[in-house]
């Protein structure tokens, strides 16, 4: 059975950006900055999977709690895994080829991957929106996710 759909998230020049971190110091994340995320959350009915090397943090999720990320957002298997060395393909892109274990192993119905990183595999690039860390998500990037969540 397919998974729902799923947000593949990078944090690091998503959400948290070059100007928030000028605010508040690295990792802070200003007051709304999940709300586009939420809103592609809502709109289609997306589950979040955390593919931004804040998963491996044990309070990643408390974090972005606090950003307005609620525990029932999340898809059960909620972060992308870590590739052993062995898996580290020289040629492929890391981020690429971790969302594409998770992508292998639940087969979502659609999915996006919103991320500041051009680092996807060729097959992924019509589903990645890539966004300027120094301003993060905007609104046209929000919308352009949800219309390739809603097909």
């Amino acid at each position: 059975m397919a998974a729902p759909s799923l947000v593949y998230l990078d944090i690091d020049g998503v959400i948290v950006t070059d100007r928030s971190t000028k605010l508040g110091g690295a990792g802070y994340i200003p007051a709304g900055a999940a709300s586009m995320i939420v809103d592609i959350l809502d709109q289609t009915g997306a589950r979040l999977v955390v593919a931004s090397t804040w998963r491996r943090d044990a309070d990643c999720r408390a974090k972005l709690a606090q950003a307005g990320i609620s525990e029932d957002r999340y898809f059960v298997d909620w972060r992308t895994p870590d590739l052993s060395p062995e898996e580290e393909i020289a040629d492929l892109p890391i981020r690429g080829s971790e969302i594409e274990r998770h992508l292998r192993r639940h087969q979502p119905s659609r999915y996006v991957i919103i991320d500041d990183d051009p680092g996807m595999l060729p097959h992924q690039k019509g589903f990645h929106i890539q966004v300027d860390p120094s301003i993060g998500l905007t609104r046209t990037d929000a919308e352009t996710a949800i219309a390739l969540l809603r097909g």
